[in-house]
């Protein structure tokens, strides 16, 4: 964090922040090791998740038959592939005095769609409704007004652990539900956020109905994502190879 705070504060000492909109959000979080001893194995993992170019082959070294179980599952601690809270959520700070007013905390659940339509109102008022977004302008939030918003849906793919492709997460309200999208066979775990924000008490067989909407919604959700990816307008064959090829040499694709 502390390396991070350098850094930003040398961007913002190098702009000219009137009539800047500055927003600082992530793409995750992170799975920070507490005791001593798992230390060592956080530091394998983030050598490999960040390892760019390198990352298949260290991959693949870890994940060889060749070496023991230990050894393939060791080190997946920071990011751990999953969608837990403590991995799922992120920060979200936007600065605008001349719009948002300063120290106001949104305690809200929202999601990392709605960000971009916030930046454009913050451009320019209604320029969001201008195109079809899944998600939805923050300014209401940011004047103190209620907005009521979709559940927030999260993806992670490639769970060595649990044997599975695609995990879901869906969160709305005080309860989380994460299922494994291309196994059925796994079984779903449901937390109650207000009681257990840790998610350490799985209450799925307690509570199967509450799993079984909140898996309905995030069925229609994922379809919905999938119509709007494939509309006319979004993007073409070309650019989809070039985004995949992005993301194989940072290591995020196979």
């Amino acid at each position: 964090m502390s390396g991070v705070d350098v850094s930003l504060g040398q961007i913002l000492d190098g702009i000219d922040q009137a009539g800047t909109v500055i927003v600082l959000t992530a793409d995750h979080g992170e799975k920070l090791p507490q005791p001593v001893q798992t230390r060592l194995r956080s530091t394998v993992r983030w050598v490999i998740d960040h390892a760019g170019p390198a990352r298949p082959i260290l991959e693949a070294a870890r994940k060889s038959r060749l070496v023991s179980n230990k050894v393939r599952h060791f080190g997946i601690t920071t990011h751990e592939y999953h969608v837990y809270d403590v991995l799922a959520r992120a920060p979200l700070v936007m600065v605008d005095p001349d719009r948002l007013g300063s120290g106001n905390v949104i305690s809200q659940q929202v999601r990392t769609i709605d960000t971009l339509p916030t930046v454009l109102d913050l451009l320019s008022p209604g320029l969001s409704g201008r195109y079809g977004f899944q998600g939805e302008s923050l300014l209401p939030l940011a004047s103190g007004n209620h907005l009521d918003l979709p559940p927030a849906v999260v993806e992670a793919h490639v769970s060595v652990r649990m044997n599975t492709a695609l995990l879901v997460g869906i969160s709305v309200a005080k309860w989380k539900l994460a299922f494994a999208g291309d196994n059925p066979a796994l079984p779903w775990e449901l937390y109650d956020l207000s009681t257990d924000p840790e998610e350490k008490r799985n209450v799925a067989k307690e509570c199967p109905r509450v799993a079984e909407d909140l898996h309905g919604q995030a069925l229609r959700i994922s379809q919905e994502s999938e119509r709007l990816h494939q509309r006319p307008g979004s993007l073409s064959p070309e650019e989809k190879a070039s985004v995949a090829e992005r993301l194989r040499s940072l290591g995020y694709q196979d």
